[in-house]
């Protein structure tokens, strides 16, 4: 059985067509209220949406409700620059379809911090679900979608790097299935093929690919102020059939549950050109990079 996206949509709402008019009759503001209140996004907002306008006029009631789904739709575009929809109350059969449709799910991948399932139903669909209470340090799961969605669609714009990040479809934080709904990628772990579960996928070239991973975690660091810290061979994956076509990814990056802004990242004063400068105080994701490639490469050479 397919698992349906939920219609949790932050595109139009009823509230952007509509302009408050002087004509409206109190049956036709009514049915405004009923209709803003019957698209809250969830049953929380609902709630708390209703009690808030319960003492105002009709006209006031509209105007606040639409003011309400407006600074939703306005919260969420600055955390989601992709708006990425986001379930915070799931319905109940929702839960248990998801759970009886991977109950029996194979395991993609786990870490520290979670694990990755695939859609039995679905071979483009991939769940992550994130481990309670994680080992190590990890994002929040909407720290972690939101710096997913950032890093993809600035992967986007560098396409001649020709580097892959994951499309998300939508998350829930909902506390009983707290989960990433992502694209599923048809390629291999570069750990899986360094520990010999896994073969180099045929016509893949390690340099093009690493070096392409390299520019554009530079640009990732310096031009943008992201960094992903956890760049090892368990967060790289390279295609299963490489494509000559140049608008195709040549290696993934995936996993930005440690992601960070510049501004999160720990920094020390060291002297440089006789000048006191700011560096970060960890590995950078480009030497991690060189670090996988020399393992890589080895592997294949042996």
């Amino acid at each position: 059985m397919n698992i349906e996206r939920p219609d949790t949509s932050l595109g139009n709402t009823p509230t952007e067509d509509h302009k408050m008019g002087t004509t409206l009759t109190q049956e036709e503001l009514e049915d405004r209220v009923d209709t803003l209140l019957e698209t809250a996004p969830s049953d929380e907002l609902y709630k708390q949406w209703s009690t808030q306008i319960a003492t105002l006029p009709l006209k006031d009631q509209v105007r606040t409700l639409e003011d309400l789904h407006q600074r939703r739709r306005d919260a969420l575009a600055s955390v989601l620059p992709e708006n990425v929809p986001i379930t915070r109350g799931v319905p109940d059969e929702f839960v248990q379809l998801l759970k009886e449709t991977l109950r029996n799910a194979r395991e993609l991948g786990r870490g520290d911090n979670g694990y990755v399932l695939a859609d039995p139903d679905n071979h483009n669909m991939a769940y992550k679900f994130l481990l309670r209470p994680p080992i190590g340090q990890q994002n929040s799961l909407v720290e972690e979608a939101s710096m997913q969605a950032r890093i993809r669609e600035i992967a986007l714009q560098y396409a001649d790097a020709r580097v892959g990040v994951p499309r998300l479809d939508y998350f829930s934080t909902d506390p009983r299935t707290s989960f990433i709904a992502m694209e599923r990628l048809d390629a291999v772990s570069v750990r899986d093929v360094i520990e010999g579960r896994a073969a180099l996928p045929e016509g893949t070239n390690i340099d093009t690919a690493f070096d392409g991973l390299k520019r554009f975690l530079k640009d990732l660091n310096e031009a943008h102020g992201l960094y992903h810290l956890d760049v090892r061979a368990g967060n790289i994956m390279l295609p299963r059939n490489p494509s000559a076509n140049n608008n195709l990814p040549l290696v993934y990056l995936i996993d930005m549950g440690m992601a960070k802004t510049k501004r999160e990242v720990r920094s020390v004063m060291v002297i440089e050109d006789g000048t006191l400068t700011p560096k970060i105080d960890r590995v950078s994701d480009c030497g991690s990079v060189d670090i996988v490639r020399k393992r890589l490469k080895n592997n294949s050479e042996s």
